[in-house]
């Protein structure tokens, strides 16, 4: 694994082995004219670490903060020339995050929302490609151009088929009375899918909307959890982001006063498990299933060459899995792609699929 954290002005991390050894030096962000914070992580497919950050100066209740990213190998050594600028300086609010997600290309995506016209907040979404080259504005790409509202609170995943980010958003009528859950889509060239303002999930209510998470199902689109009104909820969408349940499915309705239930545990074995924290500081877990149910799931057990996870090993199997070694397509099931069990992902599981087929 990758650790990160953050020790006054600068931020670090450090790879760490499966037996619980340090490798490499900390690699420490630092800058003496500037306070580092924020920093997130994500490894791509050669375990190299990617991280994002603020770099902040200037009044620190609303500093003046730009987004860098960096990329270090499990030696701790740079395999950027450079950091690399993704944004330029917004004033924002001391404890604004920012969110980053990994492309599934060696890249990723960076989020995170400013103050813009008539002091409303907008989410604004960049991209970075596998050799640090940024693919968007420095300004940002927008993902909803409706001046009139606030677009904030976002979370972000990439569709494992297509490589395109899905962000989830809460928009807000302007004196925010009102609000609702609403998606975009946008490829590595910044390009949003999903129209200028995206896709409405939920109508304007005054219901409260909290903990807002999404999460991509393997065969495209993603499921988004939420909490409204101490209702914890689930929408699914397809990879054009149309609603695939025909209700929004309810994981609890107990009047339990739930006061977070800001994590899941993305989609694995079929199944979506979110978790909260009730008033009383206990702690509950539902899950949900892909077809917008709850109960128990049956966890298959791997499918030697069923790289894709469609339950049948084909020649789609050999172009994911030629498409994951050269980099340039989807995701795949390591387990199932890792026909000779060498724990690589090579030309010999291939070979091996191939006999499989034939």
């Amino acid at each position: 694994v990758w650790a990160a954290w953050t020790d006054g002005s600068i931020c670090c991390a450090r790879h760490i082995s499966y037996d619980g050894q340090t490798l490499g030096p900390i690699v420490t962000v630092s800058d003496p004219n500037a306070q580092i914070c924020f920093g997130h992580i994500v490894t791509d497919d050669d375990n190299n670490m990617i991280m994002a950050y603020y770099s902040s100066t200037g009044y620190f209740l609303w500093p003046d903060r730009t987004i860098y990213a960096c990329k270090y190998d499990v030696n701790g050594e740079p395999v950027w020339d450079n950091h690399i600028q993704i944004m330029n300086a917004y004033e924002m609010n001391f404890a604004r995050d920012l969110n980053l997600v990994a492309d599934g290309l060696g890249g990723g995506y960076v989020s995170c929302y400013v103050p813009m016209l008539n002091d409303l907040h907008q989410v604004i979404v960049f991209h970075f490609d596998a050799n640090g080259m940024v693919s968007t504005p420095l300004s940002g790409v927008r993902v909803s151009t409706n001046d009139i509202v606030n677009n904030y609170n976002e979370d972000l995943t990439v569709d494992p088929t297509n490589n395109n980010l899905i962000i989830s958003f809460v928009s807000s009528t302007s004196n925010e009375t009102q609000f609702q859950i609403r998606v975009q889509s946008v490829d590595v060239n910044g390009n949003k899918l999903w129209g200028d303002v995206g896709k409405t999930l939920t109508s304007l209510a005054a219901n409260g909307i909290f903990d807002v998470q999404v999460s991509s199902v393997s065969t495209g689109g993603a499921i988004i959890t939420y909490n409204e009104n101490d209702n914890i909820k689930a929408i699914r969408i397809d990879e054009q982001g149309q609603e695939v349940w025909d209700e929004v499915a309810i994981l609890s309705s107990s009047s339990s006063n739930k006061s977070s239930s800001d994590f899941t545990t993305g989609v694995n074995n079929g199944q979506i498990i979110v978790p909260w924290i009730k008033e009383d500081y206990t702690v509950k877990a539902q899950n949900m299933k892909l077809d917008g149910t709850i109960g128990p799931v049956e966890i298959n057990d791997p499918i030697v060459g069923d790289a894709n996870e469609d339950g049948v090993v084909d020649v789609t199997d050999i172009q994911s899995v030629i498409a994951y070694i050269l980099e340039t397509g989807n995701q795949i099931n390591i387990e199932n792609a890792d026909a000779n069990d060498d724990d690589t992902i090579d030309v010999l599981d291939i070979m091996l699929i191939v006999n499989i087929i034939f």
